[in-house]
């Protein structure tokens, strides 16, 4: 998962440049929530529990908000 989500940044980077705050925002939420908890997983391993979990962890341990995890 870490590389895709590597791309996806990538990817959002040559889009929107960057310093805009949509890619800093994706490249924050990745970093500090998704990456630690489903980073080392391969994609084809990554199940609906996993994606919940980082959900879930992010909103009780990070102090989300539920609409910054939407």
């Amino acid at each position: 998962m870490s590389v895709l989500l590597d791309m996806f940044l990538e990817s959002k980077k040559i889009r929107n440049g960057e310093r805009s705050s949509s890619y800093l925002q994706a490249e924050m939420f990745i970093r500090l929530y998704i990456k630690p908890i489903i980073g080392g997983k391969r994609m084809s391993a990554l199940t609906v529990a996993d994606c919940q979990h980082t959900i879930d962890v992010a909103y009780r341990t990070r102090n989300l908000s539920r609409s910054s995890l939407e």
